[in-house]
């Protein structure tokens, strides 16, 4: 799991962080609450959030392997100041065959153009590297402009109305095209040319379910989730798989919270951290 990308690929598979700054009464359509949450969008200061992911893999390749990994992310985005941290864990079940879980945990900081990241595991024990972010890069990692981008081309419909946390919301439900969806997750995942290399990448997903709960009365979104099953051969691989055959489904389900709109935030790097060891940006 590249942790560095986190932030960027689950926004971009949940397609949220936009709030609204106006008011929405009843019987509201989907092109109106979508077209309030864009003309809004520049509203956004800073927002807190915790995303929980549940990912299942099965590799079949003369014998099965499976691999399952479950991740809890809790962070805070200052959009104005272009800062953002997030504490990660993230448990692994199967990567060395059956005995305990492996666990990682991850404190990532953005601050002055540069991503800053500590990690601890039992492999290598504590320490700390420091990425310098490519210009325009924030874009990227605080997804606000793809989600933008992302909502123009998707079908969004209203599937009804909920509570989440005691506000009443309504449920969006985000139908994406597919293609962009495989041309987004190529860039996300670094892998630019994705879909030359995997022409078929829409083919591959079985099922994807977006659903988005923002608030009646704010339109900030209280809550996303997302669900997918992809299905890969070595065929859809092509030549990245090589001399390689089988087959890997992947089922993955994401859920994110959100809370504290524009709230004061202070997001400091720690002092250990200027003795970080210097990576290229990947």
């Amino acid at each position: 799991m590249n942790t560095r990308k986190l932030p960027a690929v689950i926004f971009t598979l949940i397609a949220v962080l936009a709030v609204a700054g106006c008011g929405g009464g009843a019987g509201m359509t989907s092109t109106e609450i979508m077209t309030a949450v864009m003309e809004a969008a520049a509203d956004i200061e800073t927002v807190e959030f915790t995303a929980d992911i549940e990912q299942e893999m099965l590799l079949k390749n003369g014998e099965s392997f499976e691999m399952n990994t479950y991740a809890t992310m809790t962070g805070v985005l200052d959009q104005v100041n272009q800062e953002m941290k997030m504490d990660i864990k993230t448990t692994t079940e199967g990567l060395f065959g059956e005995g305990e879980a492996e666990v990682m945990e991850m404190e990532q900081y953005i601050v002055d153009d540069a991503i800053y990241t500590k990690t601890d595991n039992p492999f290598t024990g504590s320490s700390w590297t420091k990425q310098t972010m490519p210009e325009g890069y924030w874009a990227e990692a605080s997804s606000l402009e793809q989600q933008f981008e992302m909502l123009e081309l998707a079908d969004v419909n209203v599937a009804g109305s909920g509570v989440v946390e005691g506000t009443d919301c309504y449920e969006l439900k985000i139908n994406l095209d597919l293609e962009y969806f495989g041309e987004v997750m190529g860039q996300q995942a670094g892998l630019e040319g994705l879909d030359e290399m995997m022409p078929d990448f829409e083919d591959m997903i079985k099922n994807l379910s977006i659903k988005i709960w923002v608030a009646k009365d704010t339109f900030f979104p209280m809550k996303a989730e997302t669900i997918m099953k992809m299905v890969i051969t070595a065929e859809d691989m092509g030549e990245m798989a090589g001399e390689e055959e089988g087959e890997m489904t992947m089922d993955m389900e994401t859920t994110v919270t959100y809370r504290n709109y524009n709230q004061p935030v202070s997001i400091v790097l720690p002092g250990e951290a200027q003795d970080a060891i210097e990576m290229p940006f990947l």
